[in-house]
């Protein structure tokens, strides 16, 4: 029986069913789940500006900051939403990098046999230039991978 679940996430709307469906997938389980959100690296978009270091350091604490805070939100929801669900055990990580890359890594040094992840994300540039985050998810990681894909009817 898996005991717990890694649902990546992103702040899409896609990234709020999956978020949905993580934690009703882990709840059906009796699992602990934990919700990873990865913000892209700043040097793929920082290298136009001219700021020094520190004031990059700062600008990227509170962008961390503001993605655990609509992380927290987004669960916040759902726990209101679904008060059976309260008692659960669950986590949430912000990390910074390569999407797939920090996704599998965390998997593997955490011990996660199964990760939840939606079919897409957000970024139609960073699927051109650096490839998709599910796909490479799907092949490298070293666990069961669950890709969310919603009902066809719901037009995505």
């Amino acid at each position: 029986m898996l005991k717990k679940v890694l649902v990546a996430v992103d702040t899409s709307k896609m990234g709020d069913e999956v978020l949905e469906y993580g934690f009703n997938i882990a709840f059906q389980l009796g699992a602990e789940v934990t919700f990873i959100h990865v913000l892209p690296d700043p040097s793929q978009w920082m290298a136009y500006e001219h700021r020094t270091l520190s004031t990059s350091e700062t600008m990227m604490d509170e962008i961390r900051e503001s993605a655990q805070k609509k992380l927290n939100f987004a669960i916040r929801k759902k726990l209101e939403r679904n008060p059976e669900m309260k008692k659960m055990s669950y986590a949430t990580v912000v990390q910074q990098g390569n999407a797939g890359e920090r996704i599998i890594s965390y998997a593997k040094e955490h011990g996660f046999p199964l990760i939840v992840i939606g079919h897409r994300g957000h970024s139609a540039i960073e699927r051109l230039f650096v490839g998709s985050t599910v796909t490479n998810v799907v092949r490298y990681a070293g666990c069961s991978v669950l890709v969310y894909r919603p009902n066809e009817e719901q037009g995505r």
